[in-house]
Order: C-alpha cells, then sequence, then structure tokens
C-alpha cells in the first residue's frame, strides 16, 4: 500500500521540508515545499546522462532508503550520528 507523509522543517523561511514516500514497498525521503492552501510540491531535477547531458525526462529528487526494514535501521543510524554529533 502506497502512502506519502510531508515533513516541514520548521525553520525554513521558505517552507521547505521533505515527504517520506513508500512506492512498491520501498521507502524514499522526498525533497518538496509546502505550497499555499496547504498542498505540497515535490522537487524535480533532470539527472545527466552517460554525456553529462540533462535526460529528457524529470525524476523527484529523492533518497531511497530501501524496504521497511532497512528504512528503519537507516534512519535509527542516521539518528544515532545526529545525537552524538557534538557542534
Amino acid at each position: 500500500m502506497a502512502f506519502e507523509i510531508f515533513y516541514k522543517v520548521e525553520s525554513s523561511k521558505y517552507n521547505e521540508g521533505f515527504f517520506l514516500q513508500e512506492y512498491e514497498d520501498i521507502f524514499f525521503l522526498v525533497a518538496g515545499t509546502e505550497g499555499r492552501e496547504g498542498t505540497n510540491y515535490k522537487k524535480w531535477a533532470f539527472p545527466q546522462t552517460k554525456d553529462r547531458e540533462p535526460n529528457k525526462k524529470a525524476i523527484p529528487v529523492s533518497v531511497k532508503l530501501g524496504n521497511r526494514g532497512e528504512a528503519i535501521e537507516t534512519l535509527e543510524k542516521v539518528l544515532k550520528e545526529l545525537r552524538a554529533k557534538a557542534f
């Protein structure tokens, strides 16, 4: 079952955030923004071809986390690093 949830970065001046998205049992973090009246938009990009030219088809700017178990494990590792980081 596919779903997506938008998380707004509260400190962003430009209503930036990200979607947690599931597609075909794989989870992704997708860059996005919050628009007017609660409409959220994904950021899209044209990846380069092997000749360093823009591809003709745009894709969402995303990070693949893997299946549910891999996504949980990856995000737990990220949280551990964030909590341990001394700034």
